[in-house]
């Protein structure tokens, strides 16, 4: 799934480049979200990196583009906490914990829309 994510980002680089090709596959929140959940319930012991880095990345892209198509919602955010809460990794508590905390102050801040919920 995250190959298929990545190469959706490339062709949409290299059209917006003007490489062509790439027609309207920019990657929205419908497709990262996917991925970040199919990370988060692979039970793969780098399942919870790899779903909060795609998070991040997603942040940021939201962030510089200022695209709405591409903001997080709580469905993105949970699936990260539900990842790190199954992992037995050292730290994975503390590290759901701060993405809780991410959450919470990016919805304070106005950068995101939706408020942390019960999961």
């Amino acid at each position: 799934a995250e190959e298929i994510l990545r190469r959706m980002i490339d062709m949409h680089r290299q059209h917006e480049g003007g490489g062509g090709g790439g027609g309207d596959t920019r990657p929205n929140f419908i497709a990262y979200s996917a991925v970040i959940n199919a990370w988060s319930r692979s039970g793969h012991k780098d399942g919870p990196q790899k779903a909060k880095s795609l998070l991040d990345e997603m942040l940021q892209s939201y962030q510089q583009e200022q695209n709405e198509e591409l903001k997080p919602n709580r469905y993105c955010f949970n699936a990260v906490i539900n990842a790190w809460s199954k992992s037995s990794l050292d730290g994975s508590a503390l590290r759901a914990e701060e993405v809780l905390e991410q959450m919470k102050s990016l919805y304070e801040n106005g950068v995101i829309d939706e408020k942390p919920d019960i999961i």
